[in-house]
């Protein structure tokens, strides 16, 4: 719970050698084809604003998007899962709260300055949460009014229609294909996109390759682009930290022993992320921390 530290790491690395049999994408198709690139940003005052609001003034705002359970107890144990989900939506996209009183935020718009930069690439983004997809919908619809925008959501899309999807998309040539992660059916690939970006993180890197994974494929010839724009020292930074300690252990169970230099490197971090990250205590202003320490194994 409080770490993810492993031990008697030889004798483990042993036992997992004859009951697990696991091949990397890169070991079976002999190529490395993924690129992921940080995109880290700034808070704007306004951003932070909102941010603080809900980091400072969450027992003020929270039956605005909680209601009660009925219970004090029950409620009270709550409130720090719903605080920090609430800052991860915020991080996502800071307009999705109704406090958010400033012009579209930056996120939204790196990403649409992103798109703006391929305009003969289909490209994929995905988040978790449909009231974040309506906001990056939003700004797209207002910025590039021109180019196809293709939104998809598991609630209000079919999955025949999904299946379809795929022809559409590729005869577009310049579309934008907007979904929540979980939308895209197993069955279906979409090998020909090559740009693919991620303003809302899944709680681990496998979360996220199950929706990656759907560009990225053993017939693939291309190079694949996987874009990751993170608000720089929010609670997102923390969660990136967190996928790389996990993306740590998943190597190793893999028989794949890395030091986090490497997994930084593989996740294209070329800036001080720990420099970034909340730590767990309370200061006398109120301010959440969470600390995640570095990982060991021995």
């Amino acid at each position: 719970q409080r770490n993810q530290d492993i031990y008697n790491a030889d004798e483990l690395d042993r036992l997992l050698g004859k009951t697990v049999i696991t091949r990397t994408f890169e070991e079976v198709t002999g190529k490395d084809i993924r690129r992921i690139h940080q995109m880290p940003i700034p808070f704007l005052p306004e951003e932070r604003e909102v941010y603080n609001i809900v980091l400072k003034e969450f027992y003020r705002i929270q039956r605005e998007y909680y209601s009660s359970t009925g219970n004090s107890r029950k409620d009270a144990l709550m409130r720090l899962i719903q605080q920090i989900t609430l800052l991860l939506r915020i991080s996502a996209a800071p307009d999705c709260m109704k406090e958010y009183e400033g012009e579209t935020p930056l996120k939204e718009m790196a990403v649409v300055e992103a798109l703006a930069r391929w305009p003969e690439e289909v490209v994929a983004i995905g988040v978790r949460h449909t009231t974040v997809l309506d906001r990056y919908a939003a700004a797209i619809r207002e910025y590039l009014p021109e180019r196809p925008l293709f939104v998809v959501t598991g609630s209000t899309v079919t999955f025949a229609k999904r299946r379809a999807l795929r022809d559409v998309l590729r005869d577009s040539q310049n579309g934008i294909l907007l979904c929540t992660q979980q939308s895209l059916p197993s069955s279906v690939n979409f090998e020909f996109v090559n740009k693919i970006i991620i303003p809302e993180m899944h709680y681990n890197n496998a979360g996220m390759s199950q929706f990656y994974m759907r560009f990225v494929r053993y017939t693939s010839t291309e190079k694949k682009d996987l874009y990751f724009p993170i608000y720089i020292g929010s609670l997102e930074s923390n969660l990136m930290q967190m996928v790389l300690a996990k993306e740590k252990l998943t190597m190793f169970m893999k028989g794949q022993d890395a030091d986090m230099d490497e997994i930084y490197a593989k996740f294209g971090v070329d800036y001080d992320l720990l420099s970034t990250l909340m730590t767990r205590e309370t200061d006398d202003e109120g301010h959440l921390r969470i600390h995640w320490g570095e990982q060991k194994i021995a």
